[in-house]
């Protein structure tokens, strides 16, 4: 069993937060964050998006979407440069912890450290447990780190005011346009990113959050060993999830996704997805190892 995860030390309120990064609600859903004695930043994440085909306790793409969050106040923190700075995750790895977890949570607490590799670069270590102390899973992340002012510059075309009282779009799955399957190949048309699907990710700069995309891409991973496999009830977690972030995919741009199974070993199924936004711009890339799961 892990360490419980201290909640008692110095309370960091939403303002402040909101002062380093940019990321804001809905899409930022921590709540009791605080720095500890170690420097380490602790919070309580919600467990509010549907599972998909995955099993319980959250799906790769929620716990993803609350560990990077957590993990870019960690390394906002470990910034010395004071300012509102984007913390871009560009690489990581998730990681389920292994053997039977628990399924009847609501909300799992968060301890993340963080660091800054150079002035444009931070990493930060997340793992996430239940209430009661037990390790549901970990993420490593690699952050770029660019200043508030400076992406807007960088990408001034796609500035676009947020949808004024949008619904929270994390809370459901949104079905793809179109999913072609053939062999162990498939083909997945997002459809074009809309700004309301966009709302906190980010002020005034709509950009299709990462969780958006991986809870596509393990619907997709579901599709296609639902056919690889014959069984239209397969059900799985993600074991390991190595995923890459090459660009940010803005409002109006149309993205597909395009993957493959590429094979069985030990138990496990390997999958490979990329993201393209307007045909020719890939805006990802996901490597997935996934468990089938006995549901019955």
């Amino acid at each position: 069993m892990a360490d419980l995860v201290d909640l008692t030390g110095q309370r960091l309120e939403r303002e402040q937060i909101f002062e380093r990064i940019d990321v804001l609600p809905p899409y930022y859903a921590l709540t009791d964050v605080a720095l500890d004695e170690s420097n380490a930043i602790t919070a309580t994440a919600p467990i509010e998006q549907p599972l998909g085909y995955e099993v319980g306790p959250i799906s790769g793409a929620e716990a993803g979407r609350h560990l990077a969050i957590c993990g870019s106040i960690a390394a906002a923190w470990a910034n010395p440069k004071a300012g509102r700075f984007h913390y871009l995750a560009t690489d990581a790895e998730i990681r389920r912890a292994r053997g039977n977890l628990p399924t009847d949570v609501s909300e799992l607490r968060l301890r993340a450290t963080g660091s800054m590799v150079d002035k444009r670069t931070a990493h930060a270590t997340v793992f996430a447990s239940t209430p009661d102390g037990k390790t549901i899973c970990s993420l490593s992340c690699y952050y770029s780190v660019v200043g508030y002012d400076m992406m807007r510059k960088m990408f001034s075309d796609h500035c676009v005011e947020s949808p004024p009282d949008a619904p929270n779009p994390y809370v459901e799955l949104i079905d793809p346009e179109q999913v072609d399957v053939a062999g162990g190949h498939i083909e997945i048309a997002l459809g074009p990113v809309l700004p309301e699907r966009c709302v906190g990710h980010f002020d005034g700069l709509p950009a299709m959050p990462v969780a958006y995309l991986m809870s596509n891409v393990t619907a997709a991973a579901g599709r296609l060993l639902q056919r690889q496999t014959a069984n239209p009830d397969l059900r799985f977690s993600v074991a390991e999830g190595s995923v890459r972030a090459d660009g940010l995919a803005f409002s109006g741009e149309n993205v597909v996704l395009k993957g493959e199974h590429q094979g069985t070993r030990y138990g496990m199924e390997w999958l490979y997805l990329e993201a393209f936004a307007d045909t020719e711009k890939r805006v990802g890339a996901v490597h997935l190892k996934v468990k089938p799961e006995d549901t019955d």
